[in-house]
């Protein structure tokens, strides 16, 4: 099925709404994704269990596996995606329910993106969280037109 509109907009990692909130202010089609359903509740919208009508909802989810499904079944189809992903501080992430310290760490990965000599200087955790990150992110492009921009928020503490 192809999306026939204009400015979607896709924000994989919702949290309090406020990229949502600016799509319906500025009357852009969104489509939003978090794990927890607090996300949905807070922007009074219900859950979206259909793949075939994306627009202008929001998916209770990993991300990933949301953002493949969409994908499977509309290909490249975002003009816009404002991901703010968690940032994987203090080897905890609480809404993941991810600890750092025990998630398996893909070297192989790591080694393609940063090369051998940079990854043994990283912590463990950082390795970690990249490893958890990076196929998100990537889904993220496979997501976008070829006309599309995206803007990843990164946090420099």
């Amino acid at each position: 099925m192809n999306i026939e509109t204009n400015s979607v907009v896709l924000d994989p990692f919702v949290g309090s709404g406020t990229t949502i909130r600016a799509c319906k202010k500025l009357n852009r089609h969104f489509i939003g994704i978090d794990i927890n359903k607090k996300s949905a509740e807070l922007l009074n919208l219900k859950p979206n269990k259909d793949f075939d009508k994306p627009i202008d909802s929001i998916y209770i989810g990993d991300c990933l596996d949301i953002m493949k499904e969409l994908y499977e079944r509309h290909g490249s189809f975002v003009d816009l995606i404002y991901a703010d992903p968690p940032f994987g501080r203090n080897g905890v992430d609480k809404q993941f329910g991810i600890n750092w310290n025990d998630y398996p760490v893909d070297n192989d990965l790591l080694s393609k993106l940063f090369g051998t000599d940079i990854i043994k200087q990283m912590k463990y955790q950082t390795k970690a969280y990249v490893t958890w990150l990076y196929p998100r992110i990537d889904m993220c492009h496979k997501l976008l037109k070829d006309t599309g921009s995206m803007y990843l928020h990164c946090d420099n503490k």
